[in-house]
């Protein structure tokens, strides 16, 4: 038996699925309302070129030739793009939209988020009231940490967050080695921000634990 084919969305969920470390060999199923509401959300972060061609290509089936001839672009740079917008597609801080569905991601990044400040400030009543719109040296890593985490654009506190409830993103961050997460989570923790909710704050844990272990 030949491999199902998928109609859209299914069939680029599919092809993220297979450049997904976390989700391949997961068994896809018929897109929620809010899952294809999280996934043309996450095609809305790409430059409108890219999202154009991924649909044309997925969504009205049009070759890569077909392609070319409608946006006036070269066949190799249409080919190219399909390759890059199904890889990034698959990368943790865009897969999540699709994974928990657009509308329920919101709502659990806002209860979430509303946790943690209430944590935080029962530990230290004196955090500023808006600690989430605080630039990420309020935090006091150490440069190298720093330099790491504003040059992949988490610059505020809830940028920070928003990494950590990420699967393997802050892992994914160059030049920030497993001792540097384990500096990053016990930071969080200490400020009462951060707790085995947050996945990637779990994971870098009993990753740590395991290296411990042997």
């Amino acid at each position: 038996m030949g491999k199902k084919k998928y109609e859209y969305p299914e069939n680029l969920w599919d092809a993220v699925v297979q450049r997904s470390k976390e989700l391949k060999g997961n068994r896809i199923q018929k897109l929620s309302p809010d899952q294809e509401a999280g996934l043309e959300f996450a095609l809305s972060c790409f430059p409108e070129e890219y999202g154009t061609v991924i649909r044309l290509r997925y969504k009205e089936s049009l070759s890569e030739k077909k392609i070319a001839e409608r946006m006036d672009l070269e066949a190799d740079r249409v080919h190219r793009m399909i390759l890059m917008g199904v890889k990034y597609l698959a990368k943790p801080q865009y897969i999540i939209y699709v994974v928990e569905g657009l509308e329920n991601h919101n709502r659990n990044l806002v209860v979430q988020k509303e946790r943690s400040i209430e944590n935080a400030k029962r530990l230290h009543p004196d955090l500023p009231e808006n600690i989430l719109e605080e630039p990420i040296s309020f935090l006091k890593f150490n440069t190298r940490i720093y330099n790491a985490l504003k040059r992949h654009k988490v610059d505020t506190v809830g940028d920070l967050l928003d990494a950590l409830r990420l699967p393997k993103w802050i892992q994914s961050f160059s030049n920030i080695g497993e001792q540097s997460q384990r500096e990053i989570v016990q930071k969080m923790e200490t400020w009462g921000l951060a707790d085995d909710s947050y996945i990637a704050v779990k994971n870098i844990k009993e990753q740590w634990k395991e290296i411990l272990e042997k």
